[in-house]
């Protein structure tokens, strides 16, 4: 079944604390590039940059709390 979308966006759960850290990492983050930063922009570049650095993210990861 082929499902037609009327948006480019999809919807995701996030708890607060993650959703204000993503929207504080876009605006800091608009400025030193130089054009207006999208949530989704900023979640694709950091995803791409933490998988070349999996050394580093993965033990921030396992010391989180759930």
């Amino acid at each position: 079944m082929n499902v037609v979308r009327r948006t480019l966006f999809v919807s995701v759960n996030l708890t607060p604390d993650a959703r204000d850290e993503l929207r504080r990492a876009t605006l800091e983050l608009t400025t030193p590039v130089g054009r207006r930063l999208s949530m989704s922009d900023v979640l694709i570049g950091v995803i791409r940059v933490a998988m070349r650095h999996r050394d580093e993210v993965v033990p921030e990861l396992a010391s989180e709390q759930p």
